[in-house]
């Protein structure tokens, strides 16, 4: 099956739907290609999902600090952690946003496809070079034309070899995101933003964390001051 619009877009993250939300108000016919939930890394498995867990991390941590600024709870225990319901509430947070922007979305009249695109050459079944082909989960192959195609493929975690993640012992930060409980000990590899990000978080939950980075400082992509 053929659909043709104006725009295009593969991918579906804060690059991708922000053009199209654009481009639709502008009066273009416009699509998204998205082969899992509109928002992309950053609303499903990445800045979203993690700055709700640094929020309840950084709660934790002014708890247990609280003396130091003239407030006393009552007993002496630090407070306990119900790690379920901060990842509870995370996923509130992440729903309720894509609720959101699937509703903005549909306000603008965007067509969203569902499934693996790829940018297909000319041929019986695509009309142009440049049309996109697109997967559906359940086996479909649609074809959409357009005069114009916004590539918005965005990002994944690198894999290190022999570090493979296993889902268990060895994770990604997208598995990390889902842990139903915090570990005792930490070993995080790469001090870039995400390493140092995580660090932090699972440090004020009380976490031992090792950081390992290979360059000579941490945050070695940032400016020396920060």
């Amino acid at each position: 099956m053929t659909h043709t619009y104006d725009i295009v877009v593969l991918g579906g993250g804060p690059g991708g739907y922000a053009a199209a939300i654009r481009a639709a108000q502008l009066g273009k016919s416009v699509a998204i290609v998205e082969k899992s939930g509109v928002g992309g890394t950053c609303l499903h498995r990445g800045c979203i999902p993690s700055k709700a867990l640094l929020r309840s991390a950084e709660v934790s941590r002014t708890m247990r600090e609280a003396a130091q600024y003239g407030v006393i709870l009552p007993g002496a225990e630090a407070p306990a952690i119900d790690f379920q319901r901060v990842q509870s509430r995370k996923e509130e947070i992440v729903q309720d946003l894509y609720r959101g922007l699937q509703g903005l979305i549909a306000r603008n009249k965007i067509d969203v496809f569902h499934g693996s695109g790829r940018v297909a050459g000319a041929s019986i079944f695509s009309p142009q070079t440049g049309s996109v082909a697109v997967e559906t989960p359940d086996g479909e192959v649609l074809t959409l034309v357009n005069e114009r195609l916004i590539l918005a493929t965005g990002s994944r975690p690198r894999h290190i070899p022999g570090l493979e993640p296993d889902g268990r012992f060895i994770l990604t930060s997208d598995e990390a995101l889902g842990l139903e409980r915090l570990p005792a000990s930490l070993l995080i590899v790469g001090g870039g933003v995400i390493g140092v990000e995580w660090a932090s978080m699972m440090t004020d939950f009380g976490v031992r964390v090792t950081l390992v980075e290979a360059a000579e400082r941490l945050l070695p992509a940032e400016e020396e001051g920060v």
